[in-house]
């Protein structure tokens, strides 16, 4: 999601990025992304673009099998801009490189449409008002929020898990040995 007064120039330098990500063999140290994991995946992939593209989004780049990649389930980074949150786009993880841009107009707007999900595993704030970002973050119902980048990477310190659709739990961290763990009460009378 990103603020409607900002949105063009986010689109373009987001579309920009897309467009440079390197696509390739993964051993090649040049490579930026390898292919999907299986043809489901990429099929997935394709379903998701389909219904965008029927839904009415607009693709501003990407949307198929990159020319060249004959063998394993490649796919180009793909984004959509002017997508409503209720599309299934917006609503279904598509574990495969696509993004939507979801335009809002007020913190309380940006805040339900990151909570009208039936999933919660990460998000993410921008603000140069990092008290705002802060109160933003603790409104929204998922597992992890960076603030501004956050840390710029996963920390075995820090507890990690989603909330819904994304899991129950968390890995890492102190709380993370806690899966590991049960409490057994054992109650007696004193007397």
């Amino acid at each position: 999601m990103v603020h409607n007064a900002v949105r063009p120039q986010f689109v373009e330098r987001l579309a920009t990025l897309f467009r440079e990500v390197r696509i390739g063999d993964p051993a090649d140290p040049s490579t930026r992304m390898g292919p999907l994991i299986r043809g489901a995946a990429r099929e997935r992939v394709q379903t998701l673009v389909d219904s965008a593209i029927e839904d009415g989004a607009r693709l501003i780049c990407g949307g198929r099998i990159p020319d060249g990649f004959d063998r394993g389930f490649f796919y180009e980074p793909t984004l959509f801009d002017d997508v409503d949150n209720s599309w299934r786009v917006a609503q279904e993880e598509a574990f495969g490189p696509l993004g939507v841009v979801i335009g809002f107009d007020s913190d309380d707007e940006a805040v339900a449409i990151a909570n009208d999900s039936d999933f919660g595993l990460s998000g993410a704030v921008y603000s140069a008002d990092v008290g705002r970002a802060l109160q933003i973050a603790s409104q929204m119902r998922t597992g992890k929020v960076n603030l501004n980048g956050g840390s710029g990477k996963m920390s075995s310190y820090h507890p990690f898990g989603g909330i819904k659709r994304s899991g129950y739990g968390r890995e890492f961290g102190e709380i993370g040995l806690h899966e590991f763990t049960y409490v057994k009460t054992i109650s007696y009378r004193v007397a």
